[in-house]
């Protein structure tokens, strides 16, 4: 679930950042806002939309992994079963990406990513909440005079329904908001002692214009989409040009409803927005569209100079609209998509022995009547190389007496065998023995019989080993102290073997003729 999370994040951040290229660069050639406000609503609303769709682009378990059988196999899945605080194991290594740490790196980011948008929409929610409120205690119905002028805008902008209007003793600014049930116009009573007739039909046809575009709903799109994908700056972005678009459209609109010139509706907004700043009046919330929406330096420039221009008076041709409506249709659905996993497998290579590589690779079989012995492959020298190279694999096959006592653990009661050990390379009978009989006994190697799971088994068993090989050293028992670990007998065994000179670690698990598996994971000590 964590992956396909991550998954659907990072598909978003690429076709976000896809439409709002194509956005800016629509902008750069067509300043109209009738032309670039429906692109930067685009990209929010490829955020909002559920991905669904998952497109096979990605290479999963199946899909270009190599095919591998056999002992390697089994080998691969036992290093990446080793525990995490095991000394000397080559994939816990310092700086090392295990699979264990990737899996915790990306469950963190999800969990990162869910905290931050429930703490931003229920804060929003919250804040929205205590200002439906203060404003439900401060409102009363507007005087018939402004209702009744309000009206004759609405109509000359051609709505079919109007809003509530109403006025406010709170200080904040002249709004749109919506919340459910009927929209509602919000003008503050201090400012309406503060501007002349002419700037207040300016005002009230700004706000109205809002109305008619239906921009109390965008709102809501923004606010999902901000608060889902906090951390996709694509978003906020989408989200400043998006209003400096939208400003610009009511602007227009609401200076072809008061029947004005630019330079006089111009002159009108900055006087409104002059008496609001004396002092600071708040900003709208969240889910409110007012005409001081974007009041910094830059962006009120560039609005009057847009305005002055008559550049967002005249409507965009019929082909032009006609066109974005058509490309908008053909890339929404993009907010459907998201990169998942290719499933596709491979068949399966048949099982066979793999060949082994004389440079790498040497097969070591010990009797049962002279420990000592040593027979090698033809493909390989007679007498193994000690210490045994970092790249060795050893298969040391054990008598399969069944009524030899030391060929297998202790059993308990209960059927199930207990820990052993046996000494690699010893004069006398290299045999499992229960480690009770150790002629050393650490701390380390009081193991609980039946360990909870199999990586706590592996964890204890690492330290015994290092601790018995270090033990065996010091007492003179062996001068190297090659010692292996294991739980189990035939097939299930497992453990892990050490030595000191120099220090060596083996991973062991048996296999199907009734012999172990030793493979060489790390080695620490040697110069160079």
């Amino acid at each position: 679930m964590t992956g396909v999370l991550l998954q659907i994040g990072a598909s978003k951040l690429m076709v976000s950042l896809v439409l709002a290229v194509l956005a800016w660069v629509v902008q750069r050639r067509s300043a109209h806002p009738a032309v670039t406000h429906p692109l930067w609503l685009l990209v929010l609303v490829a955020l909002v939309l559920p991905a669904v769709v998952p497109v096979p682009v990605l290479s999963g378990e199946g899909g270009s992994a190599a095919v591998v059988s056999g002992e390697a196999s089994h080998a691969a899945q036992a290093r990446a079963r080793l525990p995490a605080g095991a000394a000397g194991v080559e994939g816990n290594a310092p700086g090392s990406l295990s699979p264990a740490r990737i899996g915790n790196a990306k469950a963190g980011l999800a969990a990162v990513w869910l905290s931050v948008t429930a703490l931003l929409l229920g804060w929003t929610l919250v804040g929205t909440f205590r200002f439906r409120r203060r404003l439900e205690r401060t409102s009363h119905p507007a005087p018939p005079q402004l209702v009744n002028e309000a009206a004759e805008i609405g109509r000359r902008l051609g709505l079919a329904r109007m809003p509530e209007v109403h006025t406010t003793t709170a200080r904040v600014s002249p709004m749109v908001c919506w919340t459910g049930g009927r929209i509602r116009l919000v003008i503050p009573s201090f400012l309406l002692a503060g501007i002349e007739r002419r700037e207040l039909g300016a005002l009230l046809a700004h706000e109205l214009a809002h109305i008619r575009r239906r921009d109390h709903l965008v709102r809501w799109i923004e606010w999902l989409a901000c608060s889902a994908f906090w951390w996709i700056p694509v978003a906020w972005w989408a989200r400043r040009e998006l209003r400096a678009a939208e400003e610009a459209s009511c602007d227009a609109l609401a200076v072809a409803a008061t029947k004005s010139t630019p330079r006089a509706y111009a002159g009108s907004l900055l006087h409104v927005l002059e008496v609001m700043s004396r002092p600071p009046t708040p900003p709208a919330p969240a889910f409110a569209s007012g005409v001081t929406s974007g009041r910094t330096a830059i962006s009120l420039h560039r609005r009057l100079r847009k305005l002055v221009k008559g550049s967002a008076s005249d409507p965009p041709s019929r082909r032009t609209r006609a066109s974005i409506a058509g490309a908008a249709a053909c890339l929404l659905p993009l907010g459907l998509v998201y990169c998942g996993t290719d499933v596709h497998t491979q068949p399966t290579a048949p099982e066979e022995e793999p060949m082994p590589s004389p440079a790498t690779t040497r097969v070591v079989v010990m009797g049962p009547d002279d420990p000592n012995s040593l027979a090698t492959t033809p493909t390989v020298p007679e007498e193994p190389p000690d210490p045994l190279p970092a790249d060795t694999v050893l298969i040391v096959v054990l008598p399969d007496d069944p009524d030899s006592p030391s060929t297998e653990p202790e059993e308990q009661s209960g059927g199930d065998p207990q820990y052993a050990y046996w000494r690699l390379g010893s004069s006398d009978m290299d045999r499992p023995r229960p480690l009770a009989d150790a002629p050393v006994q650490p701390d380390a190697c009081r193991l609980d019989p039946v360990q909870p799971d199999e990586e706590t088994r592996d964890e204890a068993m690492v330290a015994c080993a290092a601790a018995m090989s270090e033990g065996l050293r010091e007492a003179g028992v062996s001068d190297d102290g090659r010692v292996c670990v294991q739980w189990g007998n035939t097939a299930r065994r497992r453990g892990f073997c050490a030595s000191h000179a120099p220090t060596e670690r083996f991973l062991l698990h048996g296999n199907d003729t009734g012999g172990v598996l030793l493979e060489k994971i790390a080695v620490f000590g040697s110069e160079g």
